[in-house]
């Protein structure tokens, strides 16, 4: 058997495998594993996830799976019956590194996502969950888990959120603060590249827009290699640009930063600080900040 032949034989193998294995994939029912996922969050969080929706997987060289009509319990003594609200959610990702046991996310879209935070007369947030009896069986020494590391980050290479709300109720204060995501796109090669962005959202009715490019999500935790960030944000008439670096964004610490701020009236801005500005401009401020999210020092330069 001459090598042409010998290859025609593999790729007819492989075809063959794979084919059955797509078929016996395709026959499963992923509706039917609801019900376990559910039972799992619940042991997790000691919260109710509910999935009223339907479940779809659909296999090629690009798998996907979408669910949709997903709730995700609050604490028992918030201010509604639920934290998280979901009207669906999609992923689809690339075979070939699945197979090699890297996840790779082509594309994953949230659309109708609700999310309230919100904390108790104490303090106490709704993101805290109680322990759970398995949570409370299992020993404090953590030391074998510690010792398999955290494993290689996936690589997503775009995120869509469509028709996102973020409500922030403060239960010691009674005060609500609310972000309404109308479009937020985000895209990387990979897990160690940029991220490049853009934003349309509302903050309590307000119109804000942002677009950038942030440092790569790998490199969030790294102190080694300061973070970097270019990004540019419209909102009350002005125009505010961000460039620089900072060594550990994920305590705020570290910052080096290029500030500007620009704008035709100062008036224009009132309705975010909350009380009325004269009418001023056009304006142009310029500054460096530099310390960390307790401790800020400005220069400003003309």
């Amino acid at each position: 058997m001459n090598a042409r032949n010998i290859l025609i034989a593999v790729v007819v193998l492989l075809a063959i495998v794979v084919g059955g294995g797509v078929a016996l994939i395709m026959s499963v029912d992923v509706n039917e594993y609801k019900g376990l996922i559910a039972e799992e969050a619940e042991k997790a969080t000691g919260r109710k996830l509910t999935i009223t929706g339907e479940a779809d997987l659909s296999i090629s060289l690009s798998p996907a799976i979408s669910i949709s009509g997903v709730t995700f319990a609050n604490a028992p003594w918030g201010t509604r019956p639920e934290m998280i609200k979901l009207d669906s959610f999609s992923a689809e990702v690339a075979l070939m590194p699945l197979i090699f046991g890297d996840v790779e996310v082509k594309r994953l879209i949230l659309s109708g996502l609700d999310v309230l935070l919100e904390t108790d007369k104490k303090g106490q947030g709704n993101w805290v969950f109680a322990k759970t009896k398995s949570q409370q069986d299992t020993t404090t020494d953590t030391s074998a888990g510690d010792e398999s590391g955290g494993g290689k980050l996936p690589t997503v290479n775009l995120v869509e959120l469509r028709d996102i709300r973020l409500t922030w109720r403060d239960g010691q204060t009674g005060a609500v603060e609310q972000i309404s995501v109308t479009q937020f796109e985000a895209r990387a090669g990979s897990a160690s590249s940029p991220l490049d962005f853009n934003l349309k959202a509302a903050l309590d009715g307000k119109s804000v827009t942002a677009d950038g490019r942030l440092g790569p999500l790998a490199e969030l935790a790294d102190p080694t290699s300061p973070w970097p960030l270019k990004v540019n944000l419209a909102a009350g008439g002005a125009t505010i640009s961000l460039d620089g670096t900072i060594a550990k964004p994920m305590t705020a610490q570290g910052l080096n930063l290029k500030l500007s701020v620009k704008g035709q009236d100062v008036a224009t801005l009132s309705p975010w600080v909350g009380t009325p500005l004269p009418k001023m401009g056009p304006y142009a401020i310029n500054a460096t900040v530099q310390g960390s999210n307790n401790l800020l020092s400005f220069h400003f330069f003309f």
